[in-house]
């Protein structure tokens, strides 16, 4: 419960005051960092709000690279949240390190997709059944070797924004956080 202390509240209060007083104090730091992960918090719901009002208005059923590319996401909106709520959280290098995980890890799969859009839809493709099927008839080792290699659906374009296929919209969006997590970590002395 320490991480739910109404420190930020204090914090203005101080850097006012510091302010007016035309003393800089570390105390400040704050500010940009939480100004970091309001940015890249603000970029995450973007794309997943996008991701599901095209799965759900335009009826464009997700492959299984654009699964992976959304559950990356989605921990990357957790992994800002937990920036807001416990600013602690922000000196351990564990969590940096997962949160530089979830941000290559999309960067890969957007890439591998958009290497298998760039090749174009194969006829001797692997067809592979739906993703509940996957889960449920296969073990967790074949499933991520399924889901990395991808399916002829992944090589489709189904629709583009701006001329560009999602998965190169999707590579623009986890470069994005990257740079902005390095920001954060410059911000925090931690590069």
């Amino acid at each position: 419960m320490r991480c739910l202390q109404k420190e930020p509240v204090i914090l203005v209060v101080r850097m006012i005051y510091l302010k007016q007083s035309n003393i800089w104090c570390p105390v400040m730091k704050q500010n940009v960092i939480n100004k970091s992960s309001f940015w890249m918090l603000v970029l995450t719901f973007l794309t997943l709000s996008l991701s599901y009002s095209l799965e759900y208005f335009l009826q464009l059923e997700p492959c299984p690279l654009c699964i992976m590319q959304r559950f990356c996401s989605v921990m990357l909106a957790f992994l800002c949240l937990g920036h807001f709520t416990c600013p602690i959280l922000n000196k351990k290098n564990i969590y940096q390190g997962v949160f530089g995980f979830f941000i290559v890890l999309g960067f890969v799969l957007a890439s591998r997709q958009f290497w298998l859009q760039w090749q174009g839809p194969h006829d001797n493709s692997i067809c592979m059944p739906g993703f509940e099927a996957i889960l449920n008839y296969f073990s967790w080792d074949i499933i991520l070797k399924m889901l990395f290699w991808g399916s002829n659906d992944c090589a489709t374009v189904a629709w583009r924004l701006m001329g560009m296929p999602l998965s190169a919209w999707s590579m623009v969006y986890f470069f994005l956080m990257f740079v902005l997590w390095i920001w954060h970590l410059r911000q925090m002395k931690l590069v």
